[in-house]
């Protein structure tokens, strides 16, 4: 992985909100459906970091393309929309495209400075001018569109200052949908054959949207779906429209861990399915939601998205509203861990991995592709069905199930019996899990008091180095047969552990204390 990194780019690391969950439809239609979202997230107490609003936010939209522009008529004032949403710790994402409506200013103005794609063609213009032998559009949506050159400098200087604008008003993140489709007829600015352009064309147009964000906000970030190598330089990345079923879950967690085995450090994928079955607007089974949710939320990145129909938790009923709350709780009071795992990235070691890195000399792990590493001490096994039981490999070691603290040693397979509450999720033994508050958005205040779930491993001493953006913390744990010691920080205040153990119930202690295991 490092070598591939050092020939096509190290991957940058998001910042540490983007670790939470963030909420999405196609689409909200106006600012009095996002406000009641995100009001009804903080009621319903459901940890919420960002809320993305699909196309309806331009004036001129057709699913694949837009132009930019506020429609102030559905969204009133986007930049005090923007700051009530910062009020109740939301950050905002919009969508876009490199694709340009042709009836729009945005056309105009593009064709007219030689920033969209011309065809190799002499067909007229959309304008009528001729100008340049007309435009290469991109066809097989609901309506044809010009595509931004993103092979000329200047262009990509004028698509960033459109992005800059809407960054500049408080807009968090751009989802950089599409980029896939280019004319095949085109003649790009710097002489690059459009066979040439086609694989590498959303790399440019998310580098330009990645550097734009990274330019306001001092961080970079996108919500990106088509890729290229080197794309791993300009996260994150998600895995498209999939449909509603459970065979389109277990799809898109082999996309993702393949996109991640491609030099990726970073994926996630539309928690609940995208596409309803059998008709588009039909919304997922509250069962199937409930499960994709358990992984979408133990996974790098976590999104609910989907077609027309509202992906918000309480739109399942219970028990979905509550299983979604307390996976989405976890995830937060995880926080501290799966960003000091995050932090790893340039260092060739992502987030979330199939079983096939971490072991690769055992054989069995090749095949596996239903389960992942979380970081470098959780195991999780998604359920692809509602309830009942799955095989579950386990590589070398010993194992904890994290709900109920049985222990397992591998190598080998065990069967796992789950209801709808329950995703199989189990711990390396040996690991350090550090835990946060209780956080209804990520920022919502620091990461203190932290505390630590010890899950006993042999005897003899361990190290572990947690880091975020503002401190860097070493801790050590030593083992000698009925005692053990965390020591570390520096922390100001003596963080509580609790210690996970064979033949008993945990036991608890402080840190720089020694603890009787026995």
């Amino acid at each position: 992985m490092q070598g591939y990194h050092q020939l096509t780019g190290v991957p940058a690391v998001p910042p540490d909100w983007s670790f939470g969950f963030w909420i999405s439809r196609w689409g909200y239609r106006n600012r009095d459906e996002v406000m009641e979202v995100a009001r009804r997230m903080r009621q319903e107490r459901v940890p919420c970091d960002v809320i993305h609003i699909d196309p309806y936010w331009m004036r001129h939209h057709e699913g694949h393309h837009g132009d930019l522009e506020w429609d102030e008529l559905a969204f009133p004032d986007p930049k005090g929309m923007i700051a009530e949403l910062k009020a109740l710790g939301f950050r905002l994402s919009l969508w876009e495209s490199p694709y340009v409506p042709l009836d729009s200013q945005m056309r105009a103005e593009g064709e007219q400075k030689g920033f969209l794609l011309k065809t190799k063609t002499m067909s007229p213009s959309p304008s009528g001018s001729g100008h340049g032998g007309g435009l290469a559009l991109v066809h097989g949506f609901a309506k044809p569109s010009a595509a931004v050159d993103f092979s000329n400098p200047d262009a990509v200087d004028w698509f960033k200052a459109k992005n800059r604008r809407l960054l500049e008003m408080g807009v968090a993140v751009i989802k950089t949908d599409f980029a896939e489709d280019m004319p095949g007829d085109a003649t790009p600015h710097d002489g690059t054959s459009a066979e040439q352009l086609h694989n590498v064309y959303p790399l440019l147009y998310q580098r330009a949207v990645f550097e734009a964000t990274k330019e306001v906000h001092g961080y970079g970030l996108i919500w990106g779906r088509s890729g290229y190598a080197g794309s791993q330089r300009y996260p994150v990345h998600w895995g498209g429209d999939p449909g509603c079923t459970f065979d389109d879950m277990a799809a898109s967690l082999r996309g993702a861990l393949s996109w991640i085995l491609s030099g990726a450090a970073f994926a996630s994928f539309d928690m609940g399915g995208f596409f309803g079955i059998p008709t588009l607007t039909d919304p997922p089974s509250p069962e199937l939601y409930v499960r994709w949710s358990q992984m979408g939320l133990l996974f790098s990145h976590a999104r609910a998205h989907g077609h027309t129909a509202p992906r918000e938790p309480w739109a399942y009923g219970e028990p979905a509203l509550s299983i979604f709350r307390k996976y989405a709780q976890l995830r937060y009071r995880l926080l501290p861990y799966l960003y000091a795992a995050a932090r790893r990235a340039p260092d060739g070691l992502p987030l979330a991995r199939p079983l096939v890195y971490d072991w690769p000399s055992d054989p069995t792990t090749h095949h596996i592709d239903d389960e992942y590493m979380l970081g470098p001490d959780l195991l999780v096994a998604p359920m692809f069905k509602p309830q009942g039981s799955r095989e579950i490999y386990l590589p070398a070691g010993g194992w904890f199930d994290y709900w109920t603290d049985r222990q397992f040693d591998g190598v080998r397979w065990i069967t796992y019996s789950a209801e709808l509450e329950t995703l199989p999720l189990l711990v390396r033994a040996g690991a350090v899990l550090p835990m946060g508050p209780d956080l209804q958005y990520s920022n919502e205040r620091s990461w203190d008091p932290l505390s630590f779930e010890v899950y006993l491993g042999g005897d003899g001493l361990t190290e572990m180095e947690l880091t975020d953006d503002h401190r860097r913390l070493h801790f050590t744990t030593t083992v000698d047969r009925e005692y053990l010691r965390l020591d570390g920080g520096p922390l100001e205040y003596a963080a509580a552990v609790r210690v996970h153990r064979r033949g008993g119930p945990p036991v608890e202690g402080r840190l720089g204390q020694t603890i009787e295991l026995s």
